[in-house]
């Protein structure tokens, strides 16, 4: 391994909040005192105060003060948590584990002047022969130490090593399952994760992390709350749990719901990241920009330069459509954070996702620069860099730009782009006005690049994407779609997106969508109605107030078909009620 080369600490660089000297995931297991049981099984049950009150008043004893700085940490409470630790380490230097903890919360404090000195005899440590390779607790601490420096592959061998010097111990596998979703390995931070719950069922760190891994892999929110119910039975204060919660309460625009999640996260904990990014984001969502100011400022003092916070609130913003916003935000972090990887991989996403190729992938190569590991980087710079310039080529038409392989072109200009111009001056017309241009779409021959370009990720389960102005789809000579439905449907986001500033919501646009393309082609209209009326029947139709969560909340095909029919079928009463005219008035109301 390259732990023998010191590398130049990145400047920035700060680790994810979810590694961060959570109670849950903190890297060392304390070395057994008296009483570590019992203090212990209160840190994992969110019982912190009788933690503190179990470890007793303030002793240069480096395994209590361990104990001591994860119960102050999860209370918000982090100068007493570092003066603790700063005096343990003072009067125990070689002991690894407090180290740990103590690189852990100046990372999560953004005080990387306090962090050097830690990574610096960290490495001589290992270089110097002075750390134990069987125990896992001194490998976990060099493996953070790796990975606050930047050095992600040394990271996850020292991790794996210490997996392999104790298979029963959990904490490095759950350092371990955190790095791989930072990564966007969904897959192998899941196979950590599952070797945790083998060995402790009721984990609640490892459970909140299976959680992510499904909202990562497929964004199967379903999935996600069913491991999420899961931690509050051991732990009902579980930050990383509520704060997870929170933010899939804003995908389903349940900010009421979202608002009691941060209020439960700061009665624990008044400065907890996780609460600071759902509140932001929510203010923004509401258009409240002087309460995400004060959000914002209020995590920074007590999270310096912390770049993560901009990135959660940016991509939160993305799903609910508002790109130029998420833009502004991620640039934001990025003047916070120059160095944050995350951050400029956001900044760089949302800048393709709008259309702005050059700036993007100049973002893109930053991010990197920094973080080589990154998959979502690697598969964006590889498709832009050498699949795009290879294998695809542009074709203009008069408001209309696609992206196409050349052996489609002759499909496209003869038979796509004709019908798509037409179907583009009737929602002109029908709107009556006539969006910034010009539109892209662009059109992929091969699934994977399909997915690639519109999330990072090979693996995509719709046809087509609209991100305002940019429409991602499969190629109509892919055979596998109605391609002429799908490039309608989406063609028509285009202008509910444009009309109401990005703030149509979900359950509206989707009817809409779906109503235009009925219009069209009448073959085109859903056959639902007896899934419909089954659904009634059974009281699980809901009301349009909550039609939008049953997109978030979809687990497979039928619940996501039954979605769509449901709002096209309210769009289309309500057009037959009260006209097209009031329907594009409410479109500007949310606007």
């Amino acid at each position: 391994m390259r732990l023998g080369v010191r590398l130049t600490l990145a400047p920035g660089l700060v680790v994810a909040v979810l590694l961060s000297l959570s109670p849950g995931a903190d890297a060392a297991r304390p070395r057994p005192t008296a009483g570590a049981a019992a203090i212990e099984k209160a840190l994992r049950t969110g019982e912190y105060e009788a933690a503190l009150r179990l470890v007793g008043p303030a002793k240069p004893d480096a395994s209590r003060a361990v104990l001591a700085s994860r119960a102050l940490v999860a209370l918000g409470r982090y100068g007493e948590a570092r003066r603790r630790l700063e005096a343990a380490v003072a009067a125990a230097p070689d002991d690894l584990p407090a180290r740990d903890a103590l690189m852990r919360l100046d990372a999560l404090v953004g005080d990387r002047a306090a962090l050097a000195p830690l990574l610096d005899r960290s490495y001589a440590d290992w270089n110097g022969g002075r750390v134990d390779r069987k125990r896992p607790e001194e490998l976990i601490a060099i493996a953070t130490a790796a990975r606050l420096d930047g050095n992600w592959k040394d990271a996850s061998d020292t991790l794996r090593d210490a997996v392999r010097a104790d298979p029963r111990a959990t904490r490095a596998n759950l350092d371990w399952g955190w790095m791989f979703l930072e990564k966007h390995a969904a897959s192998e931070a899941g196979a950590s994760f599952r070797a945790v719950i083998a060995l402790d069922a009721d984990d609640p760190d490892a459970h909140v992390g299976l959680a992510r891994v499904a909202l990562v892999e497929r964004y199967d929110a379903g999935a996600a709350r069913a491991e999420l119910e899961r931690a509050p039975r051991v732990n009902p204060r579980h930050a990383g749990a509520l704060a997870l919660r929170g933010e899939l309460a804003l995908d389903r625009e349940d900010f009421a719901g979202a608002a009691a999640d941060v209020a439960l996260l700061r009665r624990t904990n008044p400065v907890d990241p996780g609460a600071a990014g759902v509140a932001a984001a929510t203010a923004l969502l509401l258009d409240d920009q002087a309460g995400y100011a004060l959000e914002r400022d209020h995590h920074l003092a007590a999270h310096a330069h912390d770049g993560e916070l901009f990135a959660f609130v940016a991509e939160a913003l993305e799903r609910q459509r508002r790109y130029a916003e998420a833009r502004a935000v991620a640039e934001e972090g990025v003047a916070a954070d120059a160095g944050n990887a995350r951050c400029l991989s956001v900044l760089a996403t949302t800048l393709l996702r709008l259309g702005d190729e050059p700036r993007g992938l100049e973002i893109l190569r930053r991010a990197w620069k920094i973080d080589p590991y990154d998959a979502r980087t690697f598969n964006l710079l590889d498709l832009f860099e050498k699949v795009i310039p290879a294998r695809y080529t542009m074709v203009q038409t008069a408001h209309l730009r696609f992206r196409v392989e050349p052996a489609a072109r002759p499909a496209v200009e003869a038979i796509v782009a004709p019908f798509l111009e037409e179907t583009y001056a009737r929602y002109v017309a029908r709107y009556g006005f006539e969006p910034k241009g010009p539109v892209t779409l662009e059109l992929y021959g091969e699934p994977a690049h399909f997915g690639v370009r519109t999330l990072g990720l090979p693996g995509i389960g719709v046809s087509g994407v609209c991100f305002g102005h940019v429409i991602t789809s499969l190629a109509p000579t892919n055979h596998a779609f109605n391609w002429g439905m799908v490039l309608a449907h989406e063609l028509a986001h285009v202008f509910a997106i444009e009309l109401s500033r990005s703030r149509v919501p979900r359950w509206f646009t989707e009817g809409l969508s779906e109503v235009e393309t009925m219009r069209l082609r009448p073959e085109w209209a859903r056959r639902d109605d007896v899934v419909l009326w089954g659904a009634w029947r059974r009281g699980e139709l809901p009301p349009l107030v909550d039609l939008s969560n049953a997109f978030v909340d979809a687990r497979d095909a039928e619940s996501a078909t039954r979605a769509y029919a449901h709002a096209a079928l309210a769009v289309d009463f309500l057009e037959r009620r009260f006209g097209f005219a009031k329907l594009r008035e409410a479109l500007a109301a949310c606007a």
